[in-house]
Parts: structure tokens; sequence; C-alpha cells
């Protein structure tokens, strides 16, 4: 077995980085940017008033003035109007083109209007510029906005559509596979016997890769026939980039993926990490370089390595860019003996700190899913210590 440090290595090490292709905006949300992103003009491209209310020269204010003419209206959208003459006002509203020798905006609620004549109220303090956003004060024409490899959110598709890129590049989502292989599975419609269960690990695995929008899932049941994995394997592969599968794995008398992966020739890289749950897990490349992951069938295991390992490399085959987990603390003392790192479910909170803390949560067996509702990821303890106290921390993986 090896390390699970060196199984995320050796998975690196082995992925390639997925295709590019152009899609619309619209269709960015959640996608890797694969292109640097520079901004075509100042942001703001103009002098921007950020709050309704009258724009006048502060010098003007200075020497004493509090009654000024109101020369016009400056609405959003508008060319600017300009300030002729000393005592001279505008009426301006959030988003417009401040008015040419303008420098200040007096807010609505500290003015009184009658007629065409201002009148500032009260003893009020006015500072030079406040309430307006200078022209490339944000960031000037021709810089780098966004830097490529990022997954995009709503803040970056804003500023995409102000840096006018209606067409970007992005990675190609992959096409995964995932064949949940075992004799007592069945659909979750279908009618079970007492002896049967249904199939959960790849709906589990789904939910991972749809919620972060980062494959396209195709899932698959097929008994425990060495010829019919061994045939959909085959099929499979040929119009997808990955294929995860789950059960029949380890060393029982019907574990048939690693003899069936060994015949088909796909190079094995890793069978085994030193890890609980999730110690059978296997890694190859096929010979097309397509990777192919075969996890144990406890539920358990297969979300923990699906977290641990396949999700950060989708990340990074994604993005270009190698996966970085949170930080926890644990809200209290972990026993563990056995040299293995270990995963541990947790619940997490936030402190008045900022400080993510963890409360480990026991399951009964690595069969026992049940007991993960409500649990947020899972905590990685090194094989250091058999004692994890309060206050250790971990790597957190979320769900």
């Amino acid at each position: 077995m090896i390390s699970v440090a060196k199984a995320e290595r050796l998975i690196l090490e082995n992925i390639e980085f997925l295709a590019a292709e152009k899609v619309s905006l619209n269709s960015a949300i959640g996608l890797a940017l694969r292109e640097d992103i520079f901004i075509d003009r100042d942001y703001p491209p103009y002098d921007r008033v950020t709050m309704d209310g009258f724009a006048i020269s502060y010098n003007d204010w200075k020497r004493g003035l509090k009654s000024f003419e109101i020369k016009g209206s400056q609405p959003a959208g508008r060319k600017a109007l300009k300030l002729k003459n000393a005592g001279e006002s505008i009426e301006v509203m959030t988003g417009a083109v401040l008015p040419d020798n303008a420098d200040t905006v007096v807010p609505i609620e500290r003015t009184q209007r009658n007629g065409n004549r201002l009148e500032i109220l009260g003893n009020i303090s006015l500072r030079k510029g406040q309430f307006t956003h200078k022209k490339g004060s944000d960031i000037r024409s021709g810089k780098k906005v966004l830097e490529k490899g990022i997954f995009l959110k709503s803040p970056e598709i804003a500023i995409l559509a102000s840096a006018g890129y209606n067409k970007l590049s992005v990675a190609k989502i992959p096409k995964i596979a995932i064949i949940s292989n075992g004799d007592e599975l069945v659909e979750v419609a279908d009618k079970t016997n007492s002896f049967q269960i249904r199939s959960a690990n790849d709906r589990a695995i789904e939910a991972s890769i749809s919620a972060r929008r980062i494959g396209k899932v195709s899932r698959y049941i097929i008994k425990d026939k060495r010829k019919k994995i061994l045939e959909k394997i085959i099929k499979l592969h040929s119009t997808h980039d990955m294929i995860i599968l789950t059960g029949g794995v380890s060393m029982g008398r019907y574990d048939f993926v690693p003899g069936i992966l060994k015949e088909l020739k796909v190079n094995l890289v890793f069978h085994g990490i030193s890890q609980r749950p999730g110690r059978p897990m296997w890694f190859g490349m096929s010979k097309e370089s397509k990777p192919i992951f075969a996890l144990p069938g406890n539920p358990v295991s297969t979300m923990v390595c699906m977290n641990r390992f396949i999700i950060p490399a989708l990340n990074y085959a994604l993005s270009t860019k190698p996966f970085h987990p949170e930080k926890i603390v644990l809200k209290k003392n972990v026993v563990f003996s056995p040299n293995l790192t270990y995963f541990v479910p947790v619940i997490t909170n936030i402190d008045k700190n900022g400080v993510i803390k963890g409360s480990p949560v026991t399951t009964n067996t690595s069969g026992d899913f049940i007991s993960l509702a409500n649990t947020d990821g899972f905590a990685e303890l090194k094989k250091e210590p058999k004692i994890f106290k309060k206050g250790y921390s971990a790597d957190l993986y979320r769900w």
C-alpha cells in the first residue's frame, strides 16, 4: 500500500489537462477559465456618481456658499453636463456621469430645493470627492483582471460582462461513466428482495460531480459477471473521458475488477492506499491516456475516495491548478490506533474568529452512510498520533 500523499501525487502526475473550448458568457457559470482576461477600458470608465444628490464644486463650498443655482439634471446613461460658473449645481442620480467641473456630491437628504435654488441644510461637513467613484480607480485599461485556471462564479461573470467577453475559452467538461457492479444492486425505482439493496454509490458519485459542474455523468448498474463488466468497460471507454467503477475491487471471489482491467491492459498506477476508509482503491490509465478509478463498494469508502482523490483530480484537469483544501480544527479528541490515515466525518461551524471548527461523527462501519446525514465533509487525520486532541488542525474535504 502507498500513502495518501503518494496516491494524490501519482494521480496528478498521470491526469492530463482537458481540452479547451469556446462558450458563450451565458453558459460559462461554474466552468474553468482557460484564458487570461484583460479589461478593455478604465473601470469605472468615467467619474461616477455613487449617491443621489447634487453635484457641486468643492471650492464653492469651501469659500462659504450654501445656496446654489440648479442648472439641470444628470441621470445615468447620459452625456455629462457641465458646471459653467461658480455657485452652480446639477442634480445627479446614482450611476450617472459626474458633471464636468463638479467634484463633490451632496446627498439629496441633506438639501432642500426651492424652485431652481438648492439650499444645503444644517452645519454639515463635506469632503472633496465624496460620493464619487474616480475613473480608472478600480483598474486601468489593458490590465489583467482574471487569471486562467479559476472556476467562474457570479463575480467573475460580472467582470467578464463588463470587459466585453461574450465568448470565452473554458475547459471542456469531461464525459464520465459510473459503473456500479454487484448482484445485490437494483435501481431506485425497482422493487427489492430481502437480499438486495438500492444502488446509492452511483448517485453519490454523480451528485459530487454534478453539484460542482465538473463532469457529464452517465450511470450503469452491472451484475457480478466478469464478461458483462469487461464488455461494458470496453464500450464505455470509447465514448467517455473517464470511468469510475464502484465495487468488486477487493480480494473476494467475485471482485473481478482488478483482473478485468489488467486483461484490458490498463496501466496500473496503484492498488491500495494506507487509509481508512477506502483502503482498496485502484487507479490506472488506459492506453488512450484515459483515467480509470475503481473504488471500494462500501458507501462511506466510495464517498471518501471520491471527494479526497477524484474531485481534486477533476479540478486539476479542468483548471490546470492544484486543489487546496480548507483547514479545520477539531472540537473534541479523536482516538484512532491503526497506522493509517483516518478520514473522519465532521459537522462544521465557524467560530467568532472565523476559524472552521469540526465536530467528529462516528460511523458504525464503512457501510454506514446513514450516519453521514448532516455532515459537511471529512477531516484528514495523518498517521502520526494515536490521539488527535481537541484543537488539532486538519485538512477539510467537503462532500
